[in-house]
């Protein structure tokens, strides 16, 4: 009996010694949280080190301090981002060759608002010459402007885009592509078919080649409410060599389209479009469609809805819950994974709101208030062949409430490696948050492991804020016994 314990004792050491082989951890030195940091935006790697934005506000629109960490996570330095008081941040590229400060601020003069930039130098010092990339004209007296900035797969590359109001309320659409250098290649405005005050973009890409892409949500409110013409989602294409802007409307029939995400396959040298359908309201989720866009010609080569399969509703909700209703709610697209073959893994979330009642007192008067509480709960994981069928679908039961715990339990972080895809989170189900790394390889099988146990060491990840700095590395931001620190994973 003893041998047996003995036994027993040297499989499970054997086994912790497997499971910390398979990751590699680094902790950064704690660093107590202070009010001017208490949001952080990590930009990524380059061979000068790791670079992360702080600031005292979550939008990270004044305030803002860039640091830069060595490969021993120990920090090279912390600088505020000297901007101007007039001015508003508005993004900070990272590549191989340095950093892009982007700023937004008014032009009193000709009312316009004007999307600058300047180069930071290897000191994190900002430069003191603003480039104008764009410009748009102030819609209100309290305009702030609207720029979205997104750098290509290469970082070769970005697109700013803004709106502006054109003729009869219209909602219009302007790029301007520039590189690194600060120089504009090309500047296109585009006067879209949809009133500017129900039109709602969602997401914008360039690729390598200088091809920009968008996605927008249009709410007809002269169509009645619940049917399948009152909202139309679209995908929008700007091929350069061609000079042409392409329209793709994604509702099909009686349809509607529930949430939907795309990425450039650069293998098949496709524009591929993966979302979620429903057969009886846009709340809901009753399928899987696909589209297919080839990035030469700009023709649909392949397009498809499929059913979701019974036994994914089953697994979500219980088989006594999914033959009441077949489809499911509040589930949101979170990751789109494009593989080389041309199949695809959809990664949804149960993503709902729900309101808290409380109770607070005046001069002895009870009081009623209420409170929103941010439920992040299941996660659905669906693989789709390159015909747009399902190979596997899996689900990671998770159940996390956040309210005012700065983004502890929002969600998770995610990297794909090799063959498996690794979903790490804070793990509350039991009451001691440890974090978990649970993985999915390319079969559907799962497995869930700690990665970090509460009763060794006190720390919560901050989901959103992650960044992939190598092709196996995730860095993520946490909190260790209570102070800053930032927490590296290889796989």
């Amino acid at each position: 009996m003893r041998q047996a314990k003995y036994a027993v004792l040297v499989l499970m050491l054997c086994l912790q010694c497997l499971l910390a082989a398979a990751q590699a951890i680094e902790w950064s030195p704690p660093q107590k949280q202070r009010g001017r940091t208490n949001y952080t935006r990590i930009l990524g790697a380059n061979s000068t080190g790791y670079y992360l934005l702080r600031c005292r506000n979550k939008d990270f629109s004044k305030d803002v301090f860039l640091e830069r960490y060595k490969g021993s996570l120990t920090i090279d330095f912390s600088r505020e981002l000297l901007i101007g008081n007039k001015s508003r941040f508005e993004n900070i590229v990272l590549y191989e060759g340095g950093l892009l400060l982007l700023k937004s601020m008014e032009n009193q003069q000709t009312n316009k608002i004007e999307l600058l930039s300047t180069k930071v130098d290897e000191n994190g010092i900002a430069g003191t010459t603003w480039v104008k990339i764009d410009e748009t004209p102030k819609k209100s007296s309290n305009d702030i402007g609207d720029f979205t900035v997104v750098p290509s797969t290469n970082k070769s590359l970005l697109v700013a885009s803004h709106t502006e109001y054109g003729s009869n309320n219209q909602s219009v659409l302007v790029i301007t592509i520039f590189n690194t250098q600060q120089q504009q290649v090309i500047t296109r405005k585009f006067d879209l078919e949809y009133n500017y005050e129900n039109l709602r973009y969602k997401e914008l890409q360039i690729d390598d080649f200088s091809n920009v892409y968008f996605s927008t949500s249009f709410t007809n409110t002269t169509k009645k409410k619940n049917t399948p013409e009152r909202k139309e989602h679209a995908m929008y294409a700007y091929f350069k060599d061609a000079d042409k802007l392409t329209k793709y409307k994604l509702n099909e029939g009686n349809y509607y389209v529930n949430d939907f995400s795309f990425g450039i396959n650069y293998i098949k040298k496709c524009l591929t479009i993966c979302g979620y359908y429903s057969s009886t309201n846009e709340d809901y989720v009753g399928g899987t469609f696909l589209y297919n866009i080839s990035i030469d010609s700009g023709t649909v080569f392949f397009h498809k809805f499929h059913e979701l399969d019974k036994g994914v509703v089953s697994k979500m909700v219980g088989e006594r819950e999914a033959t009441k209703r077949p489809e499911l709610s509040n589930i949101q697209m979170s990751r789109l994974i494009l593989r080389s073959d041309g199949g695809i893994v959809m990664v949804g979330e149960n993503v709902y709101t729900t309101q808290q009642t409380y109770t607070y007192y005046v001069n002895g008067v009870p009081q009623y208030s209420y409170r929103s509480v941010y439920n992040y709960d299941d996660i659905m994981v669906i693989s789709l062949d390159p015909d747009g069928k399902s190979e596997w679908f899996e689900v990671i039961r998770k159940k996390q409430s956040s309210m005012n715990d700065e983004g502890y339990f929002s969600s998770f972080s995610m990297i794909a490696v090799k063959d498996k895809m690794h979903f790490l989170y804070n793990d509350n189900s039991r009451g001691n948050a440890d974090v978990v790394d649970v993985s999915i390889n390319n079969l559907g099988q799962r497995e869930k492991n700690t990665l970090l146990n509460s009763k060794n060491t006190y720390a919560l990840i901050v989901p959103s804020e992650s960044k992939l700095v190598s092709y196996n590395t995730l860095l993520l931001s946490a909190n260790k016994d209570k102070q800053f620190s930032l927490l590296k994973i290889s796989f």
